[in-house]
């Protein structure tokens, strides 16, 4: 499943104001994992109905998709994640903050309306084995 570049930022939004304590990269391993149960538990309901009645489950302000859709989300984040890390690396920041590394994601998280000979946008997702 694909998000938009909206929901991708919205989503990185929400995991940094809520991480507390916690570090950016912990933020987002901790909502992939939370994710992931929910597919390992095999308590989540995407859609049923019966008698007229349907129900639905996701994850909150999520609207529809599945879990696994859910996971994908997480772990594109978090791929961007490390691809902030490695171009602010290669910058000459070898140790960013989490700001840095947020505001690094939020800049890289654009939606590529056309390239004609300009690629510079466009980057290989990270294969998940």
């Amino acid at each position: 499943m694909a998000y938009t570049v909206a929901t991708k930022r919205a989503f990185l939004r929400v995991c940094y104001a809520e991480r507390g304590d916690a570090s950016l990269s912990a933020a987002l391993d901790a909502r992939i994992i939370a994710a992931a149960k929910k597919i390992v538990s095999g308590q989540s309901v995407s859609r049923t109905s019966s008698l007229d009645v349907s129900v639905e489950f996701s994850q909150p302000g999520m609207g529809a998709p599945g879990t696994d859709g859910v996971v994908e989300l997480w772990e594109g984040l978090r791929s961007d994640y490390d691809y902030a890390v490695t171009s602010l690396s290669s910058d000459g920041n070898s140790s960013p903050t989490d700001a840095q590394v947020y505001e690094r994601m939020l800049r890289d998280l654009v939606a590529v309306r056309s390239f004609g000979y300009d690629f510079t946008n466009l980057r290989r997702e990270g294969v998940v084995v």
